[in-house]
């Protein structure tokens, strides 16, 4: 995909993409708990390589990261939220502004965003999720969803979503606790029902490979 590119370019994207997050013990981000529990699992067994698309999508999200959050000083701000004595989740808002939580999130157009079946925009329920967690361990009512693209940007706020903060917190901490008893098991959790978050997956070997020794 990138064989085009001079190598340092190509370089600066693998490390940008690939630089490993380290977990805390007993803590699970945020972020893992939005999508399917089972790759959050063998992610973190076997440390997997992103494939080209992955690596091309968490690259461009960065660039705008790095260009717009350092220009506020509540930047990259810590949220953590304690399931029990033995399990935090954790995040990163990506800024603070006006007492408003800010969540960049970038995307090839704009188009993505429109649903057909209601004929408007609408943000996607992950983000949303993310979002709210992030107001809720802040305190913080306001919140700014925000996507942009090089064909222009669209902002949602919590006036958009159709899900509470309690709702979000509840999901989050029952998936959090599911988790962890997996991970404490070793054993994979169950897989997803999205069918799109297996299409684009870098585990899907893994569990192949665990389905079929079932």
């Amino acid at each position: 995909m990138f064989k085009d590119l001079p190598q340092p370019i190509v370089n600066h994207i693998f490390e940008v993409a690939n630089r490993v997050i380290i977990r805390e013990p007993g803590t699970i981000g945020c972020t893992e708990l939005l999508y399917c529990l089972r790759k959050a699992f063998f992610r973190r067994k076997y440390r997997v390589e992103l494939k080209p698309e992955q690596i091309w999508w968490i690259y461009r999200g960065n660039v705008f990261d790095n260009l717009w959050t350092s220009l506020f000083k509540s930047n990259q701000v810590e949220v953590r939220y304690k399931v029990n004595d033995e399990l935090t989740i954790v995040g990163h808002a990506d800024f603070v502004y006006e007492d408003t939580v800010w969540e960049l999130k970038t995307i090839a157009t704009i188009k993505v965003l429109w649903d057909r079946n209601e004929q408007r925009y609408k943000p996607k329920l992950q983000h949303v999720k993310q979002v709210l967690f992030y107001s809720h361990c802040l305190g913080l009512e306001k919140v700014r969803l925000c996507y942009i693209s090089f064909d222009g940007y669209k902002i949602f706020t919590e006036q958009d979503f159709e899900i509470s903060k309690d709702e979000v917190i509840k999901e989050l901490v029952e998936r959090a606790l599911e988790f962890h008893k997996f991970w404490k098991d070793d054993i994979p959790p169950a897989k997803t029902c999205q069918e799109w978050e297996c299409r684009y997956c870098e585990v899907k070997q893994f569990c192949q490979k665990f389905d079929s020794n079932d």
